[in-house]
Protein backbone atom coordinates (compact mmCIF):
# COMPACT_ATOMS: atom_id res chain seq x y z
CA UNK A 1 0.00 0.00 0.00
CA UNK A 2 2.73 2.84 0.90
CA UNK A 3 4.64 1.64 -1.79
CA UNK A 4 2.26 1.49 -4.69
CA UNK A 5 1.79 4.29 -7.47
CA UNK A 6 -0.42 4.87 -10.33
CA UNK A 7 0.35 7.29 -13.43
CA UNK A 8 -1.62 10.39 -14.23
CA UNK A 9 -1.58 13.03 -17.30
CA UNK A 10 0.97 14.70 -15.48
CA UNK A 11 3.01 13.02 -12.61
CA UNK A 12 3.03 9.41 -10.83
CA UNK A 13 1.18 9.35 -7.88
CA UNK A 14 1.77 7.55 -4.39
CA UNK A 15 0.70 7.52 -0.43
CA UNK A 16 3.28 10.18 -0.09
CA UNK A 17 1.45 12.72 -2.51
CA UNK A 18 -1.55 12.33 -0.44
CA UNK A 19 -1.18 11.43 3.19
CA UNK A 20 -0.84 13.25 5.81
CA UNK A 21 2.67 14.38 7.30
CA UNK A 22 1.84 16.35 10.82
CA UNK A 23 5.70 16.89 10.78
CA UNK A 24 7.66 19.02 8.76
CA UNK A 25 10.06 17.06 6.69
CA UNK A 26 8.82 13.12 7.59
CA UNK A 27 7.18 11.13 5.97
CA UNK A 28 3.39 9.84 6.58
CA UNK A 29 1.60 9.22 9.10
CA UNK A 30 0.40 5.37 9.75
CA UNK A 31 -0.94 4.34 12.60
CA UNK A 32 -0.17 0.53 12.81
CA UNK A 33 1.10 -1.49 15.54
CA UNK A 34 4.33 -2.04 13.26
CA UNK A 35 4.91 1.65 14.48
CA UNK A 36 6.33 0.17 17.96
CA UNK A 37 9.21 -1.25 16.23
CA UNK A 38 9.49 1.92 13.29
CA UNK A 39 8.11 -0.27 10.83
CA UNK A 40 11.10 -2.55 10.60
CA UNK A 41 10.68 -6.32 10.43
CA UNK A 42 14.31 -6.85 11.25
CA UNK A 43 13.78 -4.71 15.01
CA UNK A 44 10.66 -7.01 15.39
CA UNK A 45 12.05 -10.00 14.34
CA UNK A 46 15.31 -9.51 16.77
CA UNK A 47 13.12 -8.44 19.22
CA UNK A 48 13.99 -10.44 22.31
CA UNK A 49 10.55 -9.50 23.83
CA UNK A 50 7.73 -7.60 21.82
CA UNK A 51 5.32 -7.82 24.45
CA UNK A 52 7.37 -5.29 26.48
CA UNK A 53 8.15 -3.48 23.81
CA UNK A 54 4.53 -2.33 22.98
CA UNK A 55 4.25 -1.52 27.24
CA UNK A 56 7.16 0.70 26.27
CA UNK A 57 9.59 -1.25 28.16
CA UNK A 58 11.81 -2.56 25.17
CA UNK A 59 14.75 -4.39 25.69
CA UNK A 60 16.15 -3.89 21.93
CA UNK A 61 19.47 -1.73 21.60
CA UNK A 62 18.16 -0.01 18.73
CA UNK A 63 14.54 1.00 20.48
CA UNK A 64 16.38 1.89 23.18
CA UNK A 65 17.96 4.90 21.57
CA UNK A 66 14.22 6.12 20.65
CA UNK A 67 11.83 7.66 22.44
CA UNK A 68 9.35 4.44 23.81
CA UNK A 69 5.99 4.08 22.00
CA UNK A 70 7.25 6.52 19.64
CA UNK A 71 6.83 5.88 15.76
CA UNK A 72 9.70 6.93 13.11
CA UNK A 73 8.47 9.77 12.24
CA UNK A 74 8.25 11.00 16.16
CA UNK A 75 4.54 10.78 16.79
CA UNK A 76 3.05 8.74 19.80
CA UNK A 77 1.58 5.42 18.97
CA UNK A 78 -1.50 4.55 20.90
CA UNK A 79 -1.85 1.57 22.34
CA UNK A 80 -5.99 1.57 21.91
CA UNK A 81 -5.93 3.22 18.19
CA UNK A 82 -3.67 0.07 16.70
CA UNK A 83 -5.19 -2.81 18.99
CA UNK A 84 -8.11 -3.84 19.71
CA UNK A 85 -9.74 -6.78 21.92
CA UNK A 86 -7.29 -5.80 24.46
CA UNK A 87 -6.93 -7.86 27.57
CA UNK A 88 -4.19 -8.93 30.12
CA UNK A 89 -1.70 -11.10 29.16
CA UNK A 90 -0.83 -13.69 31.54
CA UNK A 91 2.13 -15.00 29.91
CA UNK A 92 4.28 -12.24 30.43
CA UNK A 93 4.73 -9.95 33.85
CA UNK A 94 5.83 -6.38 32.97
CA UNK A 95 8.65 -6.27 34.99
CA UNK A 96 7.90 -2.05 36.38
CA UNK A 97 5.27 -3.07 39.43
CA UNK A 98 3.84 0.87 38.58
CA UNK A 99 3.58 0.18 35.17
CA UNK A 100 0.76 -0.75 32.64
CA UNK A 101 -0.32 -4.37 32.43
CA UNK A 102 1.02 -6.65 29.35
CA UNK A 103 -1.27 -6.10 26.26
CA UNK A 104 -2.64 -9.36 24.75
CA UNK A 105 -4.94 -8.23 21.51
CA UNK A 106 -7.20 -10.00 19.13
CA UNK A 107 -7.10 -7.63 16.54
CA UNK A 108 -5.00 -4.89 15.24
CA UNK A 109 -5.56 -1.78 13.32
CA UNK A 110 -4.08 0.17 10.31
CA UNK A 111 -4.78 3.40 9.38
CA UNK A 112 -3.69 5.46 6.48
CA UNK A 113 -4.54 9.22 7.34
CA UNK A 114 -5.28 11.27 3.55
CA UNK A 115 -5.31 15.10 3.48
CA UNK A 116 -8.84 16.61 2.82
CA UNK A 117 -7.55 19.76 0.16
CA UNK A 118 -10.34 21.24 -1.42
CA UNK A 119 -8.77 20.39 -4.64
CA UNK A 120 -10.62 18.94 -7.68
CA UNK A 121 -7.53 16.86 -8.90
CA UNK A 122 -6.33 16.10 -5.47
CA UNK A 123 -9.73 14.67 -4.50
CA UNK A 124 -9.81 12.79 -8.00
CA UNK A 125 -6.41 11.31 -7.00
CA UNK A 126 -6.74 10.44 -3.91
CA UNK A 127 -10.23 8.54 -4.65
CA UNK A 128 -8.48 6.60 -7.08
CA UNK A 129 -5.95 5.25 -5.20
CA UNK A 130 -8.44 4.45 -2.12
CA UNK A 131 -9.20 2.32 -5.62
CA UNK A 132 -6.23 0.87 -7.30
CA UNK A 133 -3.90 0.45 -3.99
CA UNK A 134 -5.77 0.46 -0.68
CA UNK A 135 -8.92 -1.49 -1.87
CA UNK A 136 -7.25 -3.74 -4.21
CA UNK A 137 -4.45 -4.53 -1.75
CA UNK A 138 -7.01 -5.29 1.03
CA UNK A 139 -8.90 -7.82 -1.20
CA UNK A 140 -5.52 -9.39 -2.53
CA UNK A 141 -4.92 -10.31 1.03
CA UNK A 142 -8.02 -11.36 1.66
CA UNK A 143 -8.08 -14.10 -0.85
CA UNK A 144 -4.06 -15.06 0.31
CA UNK A 145 -6.06 -15.51 4.01
CA UNK A 146 -8.73 -16.89 2.37
CA UNK A 147 -6.71 -19.79 1.44
CA UNK A 148 -4.31 -20.05 4.44
CA UNK A 149 -5.36 -22.64 6.94
CA UNK A 150 -2.70 -22.46 9.39
CA UNK A 151 -2.97 -18.43 9.85
CA UNK A 152 -6.75 -18.21 10.44
CA UNK A 153 -7.17 -14.22 9.58
CA UNK A 154 -9.53 -11.83 8.12
CA UNK A 155 -8.91 -8.51 7.02
CA UNK A 156 -12.28 -5.84 7.33
CA UNK A 157 -11.49 -2.43 5.70
CA UNK A 158 -13.39 0.84 5.14
CA UNK A 159 -12.37 3.68 3.06
CA UNK A 160 -12.98 7.29 2.59
CA UNK A 161 -14.88 6.30 -0.27
CA UNK A 162 -16.27 3.19 0.80
CA UNK A 163 -19.79 4.78 1.78
CA UNK A 164 -20.33 6.32 -1.43
CA UNK A 165 -19.60 3.44 -3.25
CA UNK A 166 -21.79 1.00 -0.95
CA UNK A 167 -24.50 3.82 -1.47
CA UNK A 168 -24.44 3.83 -5.40
CA UNK A 169 -24.31 -0.30 -5.06
CA UNK A 170 -27.24 -0.60 -2.80
CA UNK A 171 -28.93 2.07 -5.20
CA UNK A 172 -28.69 -0.06 -8.32
CA UNK A 173 -29.63 -3.16 -6.31
CA UNK A 174 -32.72 -2.06 -5.03
CA UNK A 175 -33.87 -0.42 -8.99
CA UNK A 176 -35.83 -3.58 -9.34
CA UNK A 177 -37.70 -3.28 -5.87
CA UNK A 178 -39.22 -0.06 -6.84
CA UNK A 179 -39.69 -1.78 -10.44
CA UNK A 180 -41.35 -4.59 -8.83
CA UNK A 181 -43.39 -1.65 -6.08
CA UNK A 182 -44.44 -0.04 -9.37
CA UNK A 183 -46.02 -2.70 -11.69
CA UNK A 184 -47.33 -4.24 -8.39
CA UNK A 185 -49.65 -1.05 -8.07
CA UNK A 186 -50.45 -1.04 -11.82
CA UNK A 187 -51.95 -4.23 -11.28
CA UNK A 188 -53.34 -3.04 -8.10
CA UNK A 189 -54.95 -0.16 -9.77
CA UNK A 190 -56.05 -2.09 -12.64
CA UNK A 191 -58.15 -4.54 -10.40
CA UNK A 192 -59.58 -2.21 -8.04
CA UNK A 193 -60.77 0.51 -10.41
CA UNK A 194 -62.15 -1.60 -13.22
CA UNK A 195 -63.07 -5.24 -14.48
CA UNK A 196 -60.08 -7.30 -15.23
CA UNK A 197 -61.91 -9.64 -17.48
CA UNK A 198 -64.89 -7.22 -19.14
CA UNK A 199 -63.63 -6.06 -22.68
CA UNK A 200 -65.19 -2.22 -21.80
CA UNK A 201 -64.92 -1.67 -18.31
CA UNK A 202 -61.24 -2.68 -18.01
CA UNK A 203 -59.17 -0.10 -17.04
CA UNK A 204 -55.64 -0.65 -17.82
CA UNK A 205 -54.43 2.12 -19.76
CA UNK A 206 -55.78 4.48 -17.20
CA UNK A 207 -53.76 2.57 -14.22
CA UNK A 208 -50.83 2.33 -16.45
CA UNK A 209 -51.22 6.50 -17.01
CA UNK A 210 -51.86 6.79 -12.97
CA UNK A 211 -48.57 5.18 -12.72
CA UNK A 212 -46.98 7.30 -15.56
CA UNK A 213 -48.01 10.89 -13.84
CA UNK A 214 -46.38 9.13 -10.43
CA UNK A 215 -43.01 8.66 -11.62
CA UNK A 216 -43.05 11.75 -13.61
CA UNK A 217 -44.04 13.64 -10.77
CA UNK A 218 -40.85 12.78 -8.89
CA UNK A 219 -38.37 13.06 -11.97
CA UNK A 220 -39.79 16.75 -12.26
CA UNK A 221 -39.36 17.42 -9.40
CA UNK A 222 -35.96 16.13 -9.56
CA UNK A 223 -35.16 17.74 -12.35
CA UNK A 224 -36.47 21.38 -11.13
CA UNK A 225 -34.15 20.78 -7.96
CA UNK A 226 -30.90 19.94 -10.10
CA UNK A 227 -31.36 22.83 -11.98
CA UNK A 228 -31.65 25.00 -8.80
CA UNK A 229 -28.65 23.64 -7.69
CA UNK A 230 -29.62 21.26 -5.14
CA UNK A 231 -27.81 17.88 -4.64
CA UNK A 232 -29.27 14.46 -3.30
CA UNK A 233 -28.50 11.40 -1.22
CA UNK A 234 -30.14 7.98 -1.31
CA UNK A 235 -33.10 8.52 1.11
CA UNK A 236 -34.68 10.70 -1.70
CA UNK A 237 -33.96 8.06 -4.26
CA UNK A 238 -35.01 5.30 -1.94
CA UNK A 239 -38.35 7.11 -0.22
CA UNK A 240 -39.66 10.01 -2.27
CA UNK A 241 -40.56 7.25 -4.82
CA UNK A 242 -43.10 5.04 -2.71
CA UNK A 243 -43.94 8.44 -0.92
CA UNK A 244 -45.15 9.95 -4.64
CA UNK A 245 -46.79 6.69 -5.26
CA UNK A 246 -48.62 6.29 -2.03
CA UNK A 247 -50.25 10.02 -2.21
CA UNK A 248 -50.66 9.92 -5.87
CA UNK A 249 -52.98 6.40 -6.00
CA UNK A 250 -54.77 7.24 -3.07
CA UNK A 251 -55.98 10.05 -5.21
CA UNK A 252 -56.80 8.53 -8.24
CA UNK A 253 -59.30 5.88 -6.42
CA UNK A 254 -60.37 9.11 -4.06
CA UNK A 255 -61.89 10.78 -7.65
CA UNK A 256 -62.64 8.17 -9.71
CA UNK A 257 -64.45 6.43 -7.01
CA UNK A 258 -66.85 9.55 -6.99
CA UNK A 259 -67.18 9.61 -10.39
CA UNK A 260 -68.01 5.79 -10.81
CA UNK A 261 -70.34 6.72 -7.96
CA UNK A 262 -72.03 9.48 -10.21
CA UNK A 263 -72.27 7.48 -13.01
CA UNK A 264 -74.22 4.83 -11.40
CA UNK A 265 -76.66 6.97 -10.15
CA UNK A 266 -80.20 7.01 -12.14
CA UNK A 267 -80.86 10.46 -12.61
CA UNK A 268 -77.58 10.70 -14.53
CA UNK A 269 -78.32 7.66 -16.01
CA UNK A 270 -81.26 7.88 -18.76
CA UNK A 271 -81.35 7.05 -22.57
CA UNK A 272 -81.50 10.62 -23.60
CA UNK A 273 -78.16 11.95 -21.26
CA UNK A 274 -76.25 8.72 -21.78
CA UNK A 275 -73.34 9.18 -24.09
CA UNK A 276 -69.98 10.06 -24.61
CA UNK A 277 -70.72 13.81 -23.84
CA UNK A 278 -72.08 12.94 -20.60
CA UNK A 279 -69.16 12.09 -18.88
CA UNK A 280 -67.42 15.23 -18.64
CA UNK A 281 -70.64 16.77 -16.53
CA UNK A 282 -69.93 13.62 -14.38
CA UNK A 283 -66.41 14.26 -13.82
CA UNK A 284 -67.43 18.25 -13.21
CA UNK A 285 -69.30 17.40 -10.22
CA UNK A 286 -66.65 14.39 -8.82
CA UNK A 287 -64.26 17.00 -8.70
CA UNK A 288 -66.67 19.46 -7.54
CA UNK A 289 -67.33 17.14 -4.34
CA UNK A 290 -63.75 15.82 -3.75
CA UNK A 291 -61.55 18.10 -5.51
CA UNK A 292 -61.47 20.73 -2.22
CA UNK A 293 -60.78 17.56 0.03
CA UNK A 294 -57.86 16.23 -2.37
CA UNK A 295 -56.25 19.86 -2.97
CA UNK A 296 -56.41 20.61 0.65
CA UNK A 297 -55.02 17.32 2.00
CA UNK A 298 -52.38 17.42 -1.10
CA UNK A 299 -51.52 21.22 0.35
CA UNK A 300 -51.12 20.26 3.73
CA UNK A 301 -49.21 17.24 3.06
CA UNK A 302 -46.74 20.34 1.03
CA UNK A 303 -46.80 22.58 3.84
CA UNK A 304 -45.51 19.53 6.52
CA UNK A 305 -42.85 18.64 4.32
CA UNK A 306 -42.02 21.93 3.72
CA UNK A 307 -41.68 22.88 7.53
CA UNK A 308 -39.77 19.68 7.39
CA UNK A 309 -37.04 20.90 5.49
CA UNK A 310 -36.37 23.80 8.31
CA UNK A 311 -34.23 20.99 9.93
CA UNK A 312 -30.54 21.75 10.15
CA UNK A 313 -29.47 17.97 9.22
CA UNK A 314 -28.64 18.27 5.69
CA UNK A 315 -29.99 14.66 4.69
CA UNK A 316 -33.46 15.58 6.11
CA UNK A 317 -33.54 18.45 4.68
CA UNK A 318 -32.78 17.52 1.07
CA UNK A 319 -35.76 15.17 1.73
CA UNK A 320 -38.22 17.35 2.88
CA UNK A 321 -37.77 20.00 -0.21
CA UNK A 322 -37.84 16.82 -2.63
CA UNK A 323 -40.54 15.52 -1.06
CA UNK A 324 -42.27 18.68 -1.11
CA UNK A 325 -41.97 19.63 -4.60
CA UNK A 326 -42.74 15.90 -5.92
CA UNK A 327 -46.24 16.20 -3.90
CA UNK A 328 -46.77 19.54 -5.38
CA UNK A 329 -46.05 18.27 -8.43
CA UNK A 330 -47.96 15.27 -8.22
CA UNK A 331 -50.87 17.13 -6.97
CA UNK A 332 -50.93 19.25 -10.23
CA UNK A 333 -50.36 16.23 -12.55
CA UNK A 334 -53.52 14.85 -10.37
CA UNK A 335 -55.58 17.66 -11.06
CA UNK A 336 -54.97 18.07 -14.61
CA UNK A 337 -53.61 15.06 -17.04
CA UNK A 338 -55.25 12.23 -14.83
CA UNK A 339 -58.44 14.25 -14.90
CA UNK A 340 -58.06 13.99 -18.77
CA UNK A 341 -57.17 10.38 -18.87
CA UNK A 342 -60.12 9.42 -16.46
CA UNK A 343 -62.16 11.78 -19.12
CA UNK A 344 -60.86 9.79 -22.06
CA UNK A 345 -61.12 6.28 -20.65
CA UNK A 346 -64.96 7.42 -19.67
CA UNK A 347 -66.05 8.49 -23.04
CA UNK A 348 -64.59 4.99 -24.57
CA UNK A 349 -66.86 3.58 -22.16
CA UNK A 350 -69.89 5.12 -23.37
CA UNK A 351 -69.21 4.68 -26.49
CA UNK A 352 -68.98 0.94 -25.75
CA UNK A 353 -65.39 0.38 -26.94
CA UNK A 354 -63.17 -1.74 -26.11
CA UNK A 355 -60.14 -1.04 -24.78
CA UNK A 356 -57.67 -2.90 -26.45
CA UNK A 357 -59.70 -3.28 -29.46
CA UNK A 358 -61.05 0.04 -32.36
CA UNK A 359 -63.65 -2.17 -33.34
CA UNK A 360 -66.79 -1.46 -31.88
CA UNK A 361 -68.22 -5.15 -30.22
CA UNK A 362 -71.91 -6.44 -31.38
CA UNK A 363 -73.53 -6.47 -27.58
CA UNK A 364 -75.71 -3.51 -26.14
CA UNK A 365 -75.22 -0.74 -24.77
CA UNK A 366 -73.11 -1.13 -21.27
CA UNK A 367 -74.46 0.32 -18.56
CA UNK A 368 -72.88 2.22 -15.68
CA UNK A 369 -71.37 -0.24 -13.27
CA UNK A 370 -74.10 -0.12 -10.02
CA UNK A 371 -73.07 -4.07 -8.74
CA UNK A 372 -70.24 -2.73 -6.31
CA UNK A 373 -67.22 -4.90 -5.68
CA UNK A 374 -65.48 -6.71 -3.19
CA UNK A 375 -65.47 -3.87 -0.89
CA UNK A 376 -68.90 -2.43 -1.38
CA UNK A 377 -71.10 -5.59 -1.31
CA UNK A 378 -68.78 -7.22 1.29
CA UNK A 379 -66.19 -5.19 3.38
CA UNK A 380 -67.82 -1.77 3.69
CA UNK A 381 -71.55 -4.05 5.54
CA UNK A 382 -69.17 -5.94 7.55
CA UNK A 383 -67.59 -2.87 9.09
CA UNK A 384 -70.53 -1.19 9.86
CA UNK A 385 -72.19 -3.85 11.35
CA UNK A 386 -71.69 -4.36 15.56
CA UNK A 387 -69.63 -7.23 15.06
CA UNK A 388 -67.23 -4.85 12.80
CA UNK A 389 -67.00 -1.42 14.77
CA UNK A 390 -66.54 -3.58 18.02
CA UNK A 391 -63.65 -5.73 16.69
CA UNK A 392 -61.85 -2.65 14.92
CA UNK A 393 -62.19 -0.75 18.35
CA UNK A 394 -60.31 -3.81 20.00
CA UNK A 395 -57.84 -3.67 17.48
CA UNK A 396 -57.40 0.34 17.84
CA UNK A 397 -56.81 -0.26 21.20
CA UNK A 398 -54.83 -3.07 21.11
CA UNK A 399 -52.48 -1.09 19.08
CA UNK A 400 -52.99 1.80 20.58
CA UNK A 401 -51.31 0.68 23.98
CA UNK A 402 -49.18 -1.49 22.35
CA UNK A 403 -47.17 1.77 20.70
CA UNK A 404 -47.34 3.73 24.25
CA UNK A 405 -45.17 0.72 26.06
CA UNK A 406 -42.83 0.03 22.83
CA UNK A 407 -42.05 4.14 22.64
CA UNK A 408 -40.41 3.77 25.77
CA UNK A 409 -38.67 1.01 25.41
CA UNK A 410 -37.33 2.28 21.56
CA UNK A 411 -33.60 3.29 21.60
CA UNK A 412 -32.96 6.42 19.30
CA UNK A 413 -29.49 6.90 17.34
CA UNK A 414 -28.12 5.78 14.12
CA UNK A 415 -25.77 3.30 13.76
CA UNK A 416 -23.34 3.70 11.07
CA UNK A 417 -23.88 -0.22 9.86
CA UNK A 418 -27.76 0.48 10.04
CA UNK A 419 -26.91 2.59 6.34
CA UNK A 420 -24.30 -0.22 5.10
CA UNK A 421 -25.64 -3.00 2.93
CA UNK A 422 -26.24 -6.30 4.53
CA UNK A 423 -23.26 -8.52 3.26
CA UNK A 424 -21.08 -5.83 2.29
CA UNK A 425 -17.12 -4.95 3.40
CA UNK A 426 -18.75 -2.06 5.50
CA UNK A 427 -20.90 -3.97 7.11
CA UNK A 428 -17.97 -6.39 8.54
CA UNK A 429 -15.73 -3.44 9.12
CA UNK A 430 -18.17 -2.02 11.59
CA UNK A 431 -19.30 -5.11 13.11
CA UNK A 432 -15.51 -5.89 13.65
CA UNK A 433 -14.79 -2.27 14.68
CA UNK A 434 -17.78 -2.33 17.35
CA UNK A 435 -16.52 -5.95 18.73
CA UNK A 436 -12.74 -5.16 19.00
CA UNK A 437 -12.42 -1.25 18.84
CA UNK A 438 -10.93 0.09 22.03
CA UNK A 439 -10.94 3.79 20.70
CA UNK A 440 -13.70 5.82 18.59
CA UNK A 441 -13.22 8.38 16.26
CA UNK A 442 -10.96 11.29 16.84
CA UNK A 443 -12.10 14.91 18.73
CA UNK A 444 -11.17 18.37 17.76
CA UNK A 445 -10.80 21.49 19.38
CA UNK A 446 -9.94 24.29 16.96
CA UNK A 447 -9.48 27.60 18.16
CA UNK A 448 -10.19 29.88 15.12
CA UNK A 449 -10.19 33.47 14.43
CA UNK A 450 -6.91 34.63 17.31
CA UNK A 451 -3.19 35.70 16.96
CA UNK A 452 -1.48 32.47 16.64
CA UNK A 453 2.35 34.01 17.81
CA UNK A 454 0.18 36.50 20.40
CA UNK A 455 -1.33 33.43 21.49
CA UNK A 456 1.48 30.76 22.15
CA UNK A 457 3.63 33.95 24.18
CA UNK A 458 0.11 35.12 26.23
CA UNK A 459 0.90 33.35 29.74
CA UNK A 460 -2.70 34.12 30.16
CA UNK A 461 -3.90 32.81 26.82
CA UNK A 462 -2.17 29.60 27.64
CA UNK A 463 -3.70 29.49 31.28
CA UNK A 464 -7.40 29.34 29.98
CA UNK A 465 -5.60 26.68 26.78
CA UNK A 466 -4.21 24.14 30.18
CA UNK A 467 -7.43 24.54 32.01
CA UNK A 468 -9.67 23.86 28.78
CA UNK A 469 -7.42 20.60 27.94
CA UNK A 470 -7.31 19.63 31.79
CA UNK A 471 -11.68 19.57 31.64
CA UNK A 472 -11.11 17.70 28.30
CA UNK A 473 -9.38 14.86 29.87
CA UNK A 474 -11.76 14.78 33.07
CA UNK A 475 -14.47 13.53 31.21
CA UNK A 476 -12.57 10.22 31.32
CA UNK A 477 -15.96 8.24 30.26
CA UNK A 478 -15.81 9.69 26.74
CA UNK A 479 -12.58 11.13 26.06
CA UNK A 480 -9.82 8.48 26.12
CA UNK A 481 -6.16 10.03 27.09
CA UNK A 482 -3.43 11.36 26.58
CA UNK A 483 -5.20 14.60 24.82
CA UNK A 484 -2.45 16.28 22.47
CA UNK A 485 -1.70 20.27 21.67
CA UNK A 486 -0.49 21.25 18.24
CA UNK A 487 0.37 24.65 19.63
Amino acid sequence: IIEFSFQTDSKSISLDDLCFKPIEGQSCLVESPAQYWLSDPVILHTDPTPPLTVTCQTSHSVLKQKLPCFDQIGTPVMRHVVLGGISPNSKVVSPDPCGDFVPSAKSLFLTFLLNNFKDQSFQENAVLWEKLAFINSIKDANNLLKNDIQTPMKVSYMAGRSIEDSLSTEAKQNAWIVAVSYLAMFIYIALALGKPFHPVRSRYKLALMGIIIVASSFLCSISILSVLGLSTTLIVWEVVPFLTLAIGVDNMFIITREFDRLESIDEFNDESNYDENGAGLNIGIALCNKGPSVLAAGMCEVIIFAIGALTDIPALRQFGIVASTAVFVNLLFQMTWFIASLSLDAQRVRKNLPEFCFRKPKMSRIQPNSDGNFIDRYYLPFLYSNIGQTIALLVTLGLLISGIFGLNNMKLGLEPQLAAPDKSHLQNYYDDLFKFGEAGPPAYLVLSDLDYFGFITSQKQNEVLSNLLTKVAQVSEFVDPPLYSWL
